[in-house]
């Protein structure tokens, strides 16, 4: 008997080692949450009465880190001798609070050291995104981004641009944006080459022509509805009635099903009979870049377009992940910016509880939908904005956000008004993340470990091209 159940046991063993493997697919989610800082968060967390914006910190299936566009290790000198070595990331210097005068005629007026510091090597936007996007180091001076349309008929290069690199090994793609379908980030996300000064018609139409994408959903209304008709509001000045017809009329005509969608989420999920069609969906919120309309009601447009991208994620989601091969989404939220420089601070606050409940939507989706095996799931913010520290921070190097209460604004202010080379949060979970943990550069003090936002970019290209991993079946 005994050598019957050994015999049963070998022949059992046999069997389940000669089963098929099957081919994980990696699926990689990015958030950009432009201009976020770790002050912001813990703003947004004494405000919040959500329960989803917890102390990330403290969570044991998160990694929360910092991103630096400083340190800008080395840049190639033009005549070929030894690089030249660029400002290392120091925050003993950085948050240095000696006073220094801004100029001869302004002499009465002081400002930190820390902070001239800071906006001296300030980054640009553009840069930051190029950085996440391509591994591509940011430096002050160059925005290091391929200025020119991809030609007609030439393959997409495998090794220059996240969404390229993706859409190279076969992966979905799809990028979902709370701002203007042609704003300069998100199509540069989007892996669109253009012109600095490109006008808002052009940028479109490289995103219709010339994008990896299969599936693109931003806001804004080019003044004309489907049927060609004139919108009087939201206001966004696109282009004329023909122009508008000419691109619509391009963007099916390359494959891409146009769907517009408005403030009530109705009719334009994206459910359709062409399953592998691209999808263009245009929220009608018009230009969510103007304060002007928000600091009226903030409530009623951020609420509202906070809770279309979730529903819009979801179902970008759903439908990216029909590939066999994986998919890669890049969710923007580039409005945080653009409250602070208005100092608004009760809509900035709430901005950034709409970018976390959208982070825990994708948490959701994910343990439902498949778990971390292959999955990773990041948001990273590539710059600050403001420099957001408390509320004495015009007193001191740097002071505490002061808790004022749960739906009271915590006492913080703005200490200058632009992109900083101060570290950013990043939050990560999923298979990605113990790669990322043997890339840090270094520990600040106050923030923890911290790497440089181009050495993301270039972690998670390598993440989508890499070889698909074995998952042995049950």
């Amino acid at each position: 008997m005994q050598h019957f159940l050994t015999k049963l046991l070998a022949v059992l063993t046999v069997g389940m080692m000669a089963l098929p493997s099957a081919q994980a697919k990696p699926r990689l989610i990015l958030i950009v949450q432009e201009g976020l800082g770790h002050e912001m968060v813990t703003a947004s967390r004494l405000y919040s009465e959500n329960a989803e914006l917890w102390d990330w910190r403290l969570d044991h299936q998160w990694t929360y880190a910092s991103l630096s566009t400083l340190p800008l290790t080395t840049k190639t000198v033009a005549n070929g001798t030894d690089p030249e070595t660029l400002p290392q990331y120091d925050s003993l210097t950085a948050w240095s609070g000696s006073e220094v005068s801004v100029s001869a005629e302004n002499s009465n007026q002081t400002i930190f050291a820390g902070y001239k510091w800071l906006i001296e090597n300030a980054t640009d936007r553009k840069q930051a995104a190029t950085a996440i996007g391509s591994g591509i180091p940011s430096y002050n001076t160059s925005i290091n981004w391929l200025s020119y349309p991809a030609k007609s008929g030439s393959p997409l290069p495998p090794d220059k641009q996240l969404i390229e690199w993706a859409h190279y090994k076969g992966l979905k793609t799809g990028i979902i944006s709370d701002m203007p379908f042609c704003h300069d980030t998100n199509t540069i996300l989007a892996g669109v080459r253009f012109e600095s000064d490109e006008s808002p018609i052009t940028l479109f139409d490289y995103v219709i022509s010339s994008s990896p994408l299969d599936l693109y959903v931003a806001t804004g209304h080019p003044k004309y509805n489907e049927l060609g008709q004139a919108l009087s509001k939201p206001k966004y000045v696109f282009g004329s009635q023909n122009d508008w017809q000419d691109l619509r009329s391009k963007a099916r005509s390359s494959g891409w099903s146009v769907i517009f969608g408005d403030e009530d989420l109705m009719g334009f999920n994206t459910q359709h009979s062409e399953q592998d069609s691209r999808r263009l969906v245009i929220l009608q919120f018009g230009d969510t870049t103007s304060t002007e309309a928000i600091s009226t009601d903030a409530s009623g447009l951020s609420g509202n377009l906070a809770t279309s991208i979730r529903f819009q994620t979801k179902m970008a989601l759903d439908y990216l992940n029909k590939s066999d091969e994986g998919f890669v989404a890049v969710i923007h939220m580039g409005r945080l910016p653009y409250l602070l420089n208005a100092e608004l601070q009760k809509e900035s606050v709430e901005e950034v509880i709409n970018a976390f409940q959208a982070l825990v939507m994708c948490e959701q989706w994910i343990d439902e939908n498949g778990g971390w095996e292959e999955t990773s799931l990041v948001m990273a913010s590539p710059y600050e904005y403001g420099l957001v520290w408390g509320a004495s921070s015009s007193s001191f190097p740097y002071a505490q956000i002061i808790n004022r209460g749960k739906k009271r604004i915590p006492g913080f202010r703005l200490n200058h008004k632009g992109p900083t080379a101060t570290l950013s949060p990043l939050l990560m979970r999923g298979a990605i993340v113990d790669e990322v943990k043997t890339h840090f550069l270094n520990q600040d003090p106050i923030y923890g470990e911290y790497l440089s936002v181009s050495k993301l970019g270039q972690l998670m290209g390598g993440f989508v091209t890499r070889s698909h991993s074995k998952v042995e079946q049950p």
